[in-house]
């Protein structure tokens, strides 16, 4: 990895919401890591602390190995060859793919310890997101169209991302 530059970090983060009267709709929003219903975004940060990328809101039954292909085409190939993605074990499938990826392992306590210490920023900006009450509480618009919660979550996501 030498001359490796890493540029980003990625992650994911959930937030709950009710669950739906609607039997087709019901199961997708159910996320079985949080035993809860929800909805999940994905961020894509610099180390800088800026966010360079969200992607769109999806259900609570995606989760971040899910949905990271589904983006990729978005800001990847921005990316210069040289930079790579710090994230955590739940993206390992994707370093045999040729992407840019590298994940904190298990055999290296030193490399582990540097790689959290990079990766801290997509979390920091997660925890100053959610300084905002309506990222932190349960989202209250009832489950009746996927699409148009979806985008609602989506919009507050992205004002707040805005600030900061």
């Amino acid at each position: 990895m030498l001359g490796t530059i890493f540029s980003v970090a990625v992650d994911g983060t959930e937030q709950k919401t009710r669950s739906s009267e609607n039997p087709l709709v019901e199961p997708r929003f159910y996320s079985a890591k949080k035993k809860q219903h929800s909805i999940n975004i994905l961020a894509v940060v610099a180390l800088d602390g800026h966010v360079l990328y969200l992607s769109p809101s999806f259900s609570g039954g995606s989760n971040d190995s899910q949905i990271f292909p589904k983006v990729l085409h978005h800001w990847y190939p921005k990316l210069e060859p040289f930079e790579w993605i710090l994230a955590d074990n739940g993206f390992n499938g994707f370093v045999d793919q040729g992407i840019r990826l590298t994940t904190p392992g298990t055999e290296n306590k030193h490399y582990r310890k540097l790689h959290s210490s990079l990766r801290v920023i997509v979390g920091n900006f997660f925890a100053r997101a959610k300084t905002w009450r309506t990222l932190t509480n349960e989202l209250r618009v009832p489950i009746t169209e996927e699409t148009h919660l979806l985008n609602i979550h989506n919009k507050m996501w992205t004002v707040v991302a805005a600030f900061n």
